[in-house]
């Protein structure tokens, strides 16, 4: 072993004379130019391991002879330009890493005479254009990564000849523009990966022969147009990402007989107008995300049929205005997030049935009015999210039901003006109205709260009941004048907001704030002095 020598720049001729050597390790010689004809004499040599070998140009002739090496380690070889022809004369060679070799131009031919090899890897072989045809002698290969192959512009066809590949990586492959029918021979893969494949424009209908597909990723394939009917007929795959396939118009009916289909990825589709109504078949999907789908303007009826989804997000869905009745059926959903879908109104009552609901998003839905009364049915509720939905007007007072709800959050609903009276929601935790500047009476729903965050609205006043919230931790005001009259929350207030342009200076009563540890003063133009306390300033 002769790792890290940095400085080597030859191996000394006799090395060849070890004749009964099994393991050869010269890893990050970063300095080694090139090897002696004589490591060819090596010939019981079994892992040959020349990782970083950055100065290293080309390999000799005689590196062939080598019939019972079984691991050949070129990572990192980022001089390499080419390999022997005599490398097809390893043909025990189980596992080839050219991992980083940037300059290789291309693999010899001699490689398809390698008909033990089961690990080929190609990974950022950013030079190469084109595999040889012969590849397809490499009947034994499982795993074959070419991720990062930048230059690669296609693969032969002959590569359908790999009946035993399980796994194949084209991730990042940003000139291949099309893959042979051939590909659809490959009937024992499980793995398939052509994410970033920006190039992309079609997958062949053959793609729907590998039956045995556990994972085909398609994420960033941005000039995708379509996907082939016949990848219905994957019929095992559990998960199918299609993240940012930005050209994406439409999803074929064949997708509904996906039925062992739990996870379908359509983050940033777009252009994707529709989902077909066969969606409704995939009963057994779990996670359902489709978050900006922009162009997305409705959910089919049939969507109601997936009675086993736990996750739909459909955050920044900006077309979407409503969501059909039908969605009430998901009984088994856990989060439902509709952030950002700015054209959405309302959400139909249906939704009340979704009563193993754990997690409500809506956060900046600037369209959104109201919430339906059956919300009250989603006993499970323990989060729900609507800050920043500037048109919201009220809550409904059913939401008095929602026993195991622990966070609350409304800030920024500038037109909530009042919160529901007469409710104690006993596990509420995590109340946040900031900004809710029309609101005005002081929100009693709860007196388990720990965190009230009240800062921005126009309460002014804190009652005296407040001081039996023995949980509370946290209570976050905005500063007026009138504050000064609830002298007996002083000792509660932690954080204490100033944004009057017209205020020149603070009331000396701020100082009896004991547990203040926050004072944000923003756009106080005309404020002259602070208190002269030990405190965090922000502005």
């Amino acid at each position: 072993m002769v790792p890290r020598c940095s400085s080597l720049m030859e191996l000394p001729f006799s090395i060849g004379n070890l004749i009964n050597l099994e393991n050869l390790d010269i890893t990050r010689c970063s300095s080694l130019v090139e090897l002696p004809f004589s490591i060819g004499n090596i010939t019981t040599l079994k892992k040959l391991e020349l990782h970083g070998c950055s100065s290293l140009v080309e390999l000799p002739f005689y590196i062939g002879n080598m019939a019972n090496l079984k691991k050949l380690e070129l990572i990192g070889c980022s001089s390499l330009v080419e390999l022997p022809f005599s490398i097809g004369n390893m043909t025990n060679l189980e596992k080839l890493k050219l991992d980083r070799c940037s300059s290789l131009m291309e693999l010899s031919s001699s490689v398809g005479n390698m008909a033990n090899l089961k690990d080929l890897d190609m990974m950022r072989c950013s030079s190469i254009v084109k595999l040889p045809s012969s590849i397809g002698n490499m009947t034994n290969l499982e795993d074959l990564n070419l991720e990062g192959c930048s230059s690669l512009v296609e693969l032969p066809s002959s590569i359908g000849n790999m009946t035993n590949l399980e796994t194949l990586i084209l991730q990042k492959c940003l000139s291949l523009a099309e893959l042979p029918p051939s590909i659809g021979n490959m009937t024992n893969l499980k793995i398939m990966d052509l994410k970033r494949c920006s190039s992309l424009v079609k997958l062949p209908s053959s793609i729907g022969d590998m039956t045995n597909v556990e994972k085909l990723n398609l994420d960033r394939c941005s000039s995708l147009v379509e996907l082939p009917f016949s990848i219905g007929n994957i019929t095992s795959l559990p998960m199918l990402s299609l993240q940012s396939c930005s050209s994406l118009v439409e999803l074929p009916s064949s997708i509904g007989n996906m039925t062992n289909l739990k996870e379908l990825q359509l983050y940033n589709c777009s252009r994707l107008v529709e989902l077909p109504c066969s969606i409704g078949n995939i009963t057994n999907l779990k996670n359902l995300s489709m978050g900006s789908c922009s162009s997305l303007v409705e959910l089919p009826y049939y969507i109601g049929n997936l009675t086993n989804l736990e996750i739909l997000h459909l955050d920044d869905c900006s077309s979407l205005v409503e969501l059909p009745c039908s969605i009430g059926n998901m009984t088994n959903i856990k989060n439902l997030s509709l952030s950002c879908c700015s054209s959405l109104v309302e959400l139909p009552s249906s939704i009340g049935n979704m009563t193993n609901i754990k997690n409500l998003c809506l956060i900046n839905c600037s369209s959104f009015v109201e919430l339906t009364s059956s919300i009250g049915n989603m006993t499970n509720l323990v989060s729900l999210q609507l800050f920043y939905c500037s048109s919201f007007i009220k809550l409904p007072s059913s939401i008095g039901n929602l026993h195991n709800l622990k966070s609350l959050r409304l800030n920024g609903c500038s037109k909530l003006k009042a919160l529901p009276v007469n409710i104690n929601m006993k596990s509420l935790d995590d109340l946040h109205l900031g900004d809710c500047w029309l609101l005005k009476s002081f929100p009693e729903i709860s007196t388990n709260i720990r965190v009230l965050k009240l800062n921005g609205t126009a309460i002014e006043e804190i009652p005296q009941s407040i001081r039996s919230w023995s949980r509370l931790e946290r209570l976050h005001m905005s500063y007026s004048e009138d504050l000064g009259k609830s002298q007996h929350a002083f000792d509660l207030i932690t954080e204490l907001h100033l944004s009057d342009k017209g205020i020149q200076e603070i009331a000396p009563w701020v100082k009896e704030m004991s547990r203040l540890e926050r004072l944000v003063v923003k756009g106080c133009t005309k404020l002259v002095s602070l208190p002269q306390f030990q405190i965090h300033y922000k502005s």
